[in-house]
Protein backbone atom coordinates (compact mmCIF):
# COMPACT_ATOMS: atom_id res chain seq x y z
CA UNK A 1 0.00 0.00 0.00
CA UNK A 2 3.02 2.73 0.55
CA UNK A 3 5.23 1.67 -2.55
CA UNK A 4 1.24 2.10 -4.70
CA UNK A 5 0.48 5.32 -2.69
CA UNK A 6 4.46 6.48 -3.85
CA UNK A 7 4.67 5.46 -7.04
CA UNK A 8 1.05 7.14 -7.85
CA UNK A 9 2.45 10.54 -6.27
CA UNK A 10 5.89 9.66 -8.29
CA UNK A 11 3.26 9.43 -11.52
CA UNK A 12 1.29 12.61 -10.84
CA UNK A 13 4.13 14.47 -10.38
CA UNK A 14 6.91 13.44 -12.64
CA UNK A 15 4.82 12.49 -15.86
CA UNK A 16 1.20 14.18 -15.65
CA UNK A 17 1.78 16.23 -18.44
CA UNK A 18 3.71 13.53 -20.41
CA UNK A 19 0.85 11.33 -19.99
CA UNK A 20 -1.59 13.80 -20.58
CA UNK A 21 -0.18 14.69 -23.97
CA UNK A 22 0.61 10.88 -24.96
CA UNK A 23 -2.58 9.72 -23.80
CA UNK A 24 -4.08 12.72 -26.09
CA UNK A 25 -2.06 11.46 -29.26
CA UNK A 26 -2.74 7.79 -28.61
CA UNK A 27 -6.59 8.47 -29.12
CA UNK A 28 -6.10 10.82 -31.78
CA UNK A 29 -4.34 8.00 -33.34
CA UNK A 30 -6.45 5.58 -32.34
CA UNK A 31 -9.15 7.61 -34.40
CA UNK A 32 -7.23 7.85 -36.92
CA UNK A 33 -7.45 4.06 -37.42
CA UNK A 34 -10.25 2.97 -36.27
CA UNK A 35 -11.75 1.59 -39.93
CA UNK A 36 -8.78 -0.86 -39.99
CA UNK A 37 -9.51 -4.08 -38.91
CA UNK A 38 -7.94 -7.90 -37.94
CA UNK A 39 -6.19 -8.35 -40.83
CA UNK A 40 -4.47 -4.57 -41.47
CA UNK A 41 -3.12 -5.54 -38.12
CA UNK A 42 -2.18 -8.93 -38.60
CA UNK A 43 -4.30 -10.48 -35.87
CA UNK A 44 -4.61 -14.67 -36.60
CA UNK A 45 -8.79 -14.03 -36.88
CA UNK A 46 -11.79 -11.66 -36.57
CA UNK A 47 -11.51 -11.74 -32.78
CA UNK A 48 -14.56 -9.20 -32.41
CA UNK A 49 -16.93 -11.53 -33.65
CA UNK A 50 -16.65 -13.53 -30.72
CA UNK A 51 -18.97 -13.94 -27.99
CA UNK A 52 -16.07 -13.37 -25.27
CA UNK A 53 -14.92 -10.16 -26.85
CA UNK A 54 -16.64 -7.41 -25.27
CA UNK A 55 -15.85 -8.89 -22.00
CA UNK A 56 -12.36 -8.52 -22.88
CA UNK A 57 -13.11 -4.95 -24.15
CA UNK A 58 -14.34 -4.45 -20.74
CA UNK A 59 -11.22 -5.80 -18.81
CA UNK A 60 -8.94 -3.35 -20.88
CA UNK A 61 -11.49 -0.57 -19.80
CA UNK A 62 -11.76 -1.09 -16.41
CA UNK A 63 -7.63 -0.96 -16.34
CA UNK A 64 -7.31 2.38 -17.19
CA UNK A 65 -9.52 3.36 -14.44
CA UNK A 66 -8.09 1.63 -11.40
CA UNK A 67 -6.12 3.69 -9.28
CA UNK A 68 -3.97 0.58 -7.26
CA UNK A 69 -1.36 -1.20 -9.43
CA UNK A 70 -2.59 -4.52 -7.95
CA UNK A 71 -6.23 -3.52 -9.37
CA UNK A 72 -4.49 -2.80 -12.77
CA UNK A 73 -2.29 -5.90 -12.81
CA UNK A 74 -5.41 -8.08 -12.51
CA UNK A 75 -7.56 -6.45 -14.87
CA UNK A 76 -4.77 -7.12 -17.51
CA UNK A 77 -4.44 -10.36 -16.51
CA UNK A 78 -8.09 -10.84 -17.21
CA UNK A 79 -7.49 -8.80 -20.26
CA UNK A 80 -4.85 -11.18 -21.38
CA UNK A 81 -6.50 -14.55 -20.53
CA UNK A 82 -9.72 -13.54 -22.09
CA UNK A 83 -8.07 -12.88 -25.43
CA UNK A 84 -5.94 -16.38 -24.86
CA UNK A 85 -9.67 -18.04 -24.46
CA UNK A 86 -10.54 -16.69 -27.95
CA UNK A 87 -7.87 -17.51 -28.91
CA UNK A 88 -7.86 -20.92 -28.24
CA UNK A 89 -11.30 -21.47 -29.25
CA UNK A 90 -10.27 -20.29 -32.68
CA UNK A 91 -7.13 -21.31 -33.82
CA UNK A 92 -6.51 -24.50 -34.89
CA UNK A 93 -5.51 -27.42 -32.47
CA UNK A 94 -1.53 -25.95 -32.93
CA UNK A 95 -0.43 -23.32 -30.41
CA UNK A 96 -0.21 -20.01 -30.21
CA UNK A 97 1.95 -17.59 -29.17
CA UNK A 98 2.98 -13.74 -29.28
CA UNK A 99 2.80 -13.79 -32.60
CA UNK A 100 -0.74 -14.15 -32.43
CA UNK A 101 -1.05 -12.49 -28.72
CA UNK A 102 0.85 -8.77 -29.90
CA UNK A 103 -1.42 -8.39 -33.60
CA UNK A 104 -4.64 -9.29 -31.62
CA UNK A 105 -3.83 -7.29 -28.61
CA UNK A 106 -3.14 -4.10 -30.67
CA UNK A 107 -6.66 -4.62 -32.50
CA UNK A 108 -8.18 -5.34 -28.82
CA UNK A 109 -6.50 -1.60 -27.98
CA UNK A 110 -7.96 -0.23 -31.39
CA UNK A 111 -11.24 -1.35 -31.00
CA UNK A 112 -11.55 -0.89 -27.50
CA UNK A 113 -10.45 2.89 -28.07
CA UNK A 114 -9.08 3.14 -24.26
CA UNK A 115 -8.51 6.32 -22.37
CA UNK A 116 -5.38 6.56 -20.39
CA UNK A 117 -4.03 3.80 -21.50
CA UNK A 118 -0.79 5.41 -22.01
CA UNK A 119 -0.65 7.02 -18.07
CA UNK A 120 -2.03 2.99 -17.04
CA UNK A 121 1.32 2.01 -18.64
CA UNK A 122 3.29 4.59 -16.61
CA UNK A 123 1.79 3.94 -13.59
CA UNK A 124 2.88 0.04 -13.89
CA UNK A 125 6.36 0.55 -15.07
CA UNK A 126 6.93 3.18 -12.13
CA UNK A 127 4.93 0.69 -9.78
CA UNK A 128 7.61 -2.34 -11.14
CA UNK A 129 10.56 -0.34 -11.33
CA UNK A 130 10.06 0.63 -6.97
CA UNK A 131 9.20 -2.99 -6.69
CA UNK A 132 12.29 -3.99 -7.99
CA UNK A 133 12.74 -7.74 -8.58
CA UNK A 134 9.94 -9.09 -10.47
CA UNK A 135 11.48 -12.43 -11.78
CA UNK A 136 8.74 -14.28 -9.72
CA UNK A 137 5.73 -12.59 -11.43
CA UNK A 138 7.24 -13.33 -15.30
CA UNK A 139 3.61 -13.17 -16.43
CA UNK A 140 3.13 -9.51 -15.39
CA UNK A 141 6.59 -8.73 -17.08
CA UNK A 142 4.82 -10.52 -20.28
CA UNK A 143 2.08 -8.41 -20.25
CA UNK A 144 3.22 -4.90 -19.38
CA UNK A 145 5.88 -5.48 -22.37
CA UNK A 146 3.05 -6.25 -24.49
CA UNK A 147 1.15 -3.36 -23.82
CA UNK A 148 4.05 -1.15 -24.10
CA UNK A 149 4.60 -2.60 -27.57
CA UNK A 150 1.08 -2.14 -28.25
CA UNK A 151 0.99 1.16 -27.25
CA UNK A 152 4.50 2.21 -28.89
CA UNK A 153 2.75 1.20 -32.31
CA UNK A 154 -0.05 2.90 -32.23
CA UNK A 155 1.75 6.11 -31.06
CA UNK A 156 4.24 5.58 -34.15
CA UNK A 157 2.07 4.16 -36.90
CA UNK A 158 1.92 6.63 -39.57
CA UNK A 159 -1.28 7.16 -41.74
CA UNK A 160 -0.49 5.98 -45.37
CA UNK A 161 -1.63 8.29 -47.98
CA UNK A 162 -4.97 7.56 -49.59
CA UNK A 163 -4.84 5.40 -52.74
CA UNK A 164 -5.66 7.72 -55.62
CA UNK A 165 -7.07 4.37 -57.90
CA UNK A 166 -9.90 3.79 -55.04
CA UNK A 167 -10.92 7.54 -55.07
CA UNK A 168 -11.48 7.66 -59.34
CA UNK A 169 -7.99 9.61 -60.19
CA UNK A 170 -5.74 8.04 -61.64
Amino acid sequence: EVISQKVFSMALECCALECRNEDEHLCHQLRLFQGHGWREVGAPMDLAAHSQWPHVVNHLHSMCKKCKPEEKFRCLTNTFEGLYKILKGGLPKQAYGADDLLPSFILLVLKAQPRRLYASLRFLELFLKECGDTTNLPQVDYYQTTLRMAVHYWLELEKPPPNRAHQGVT
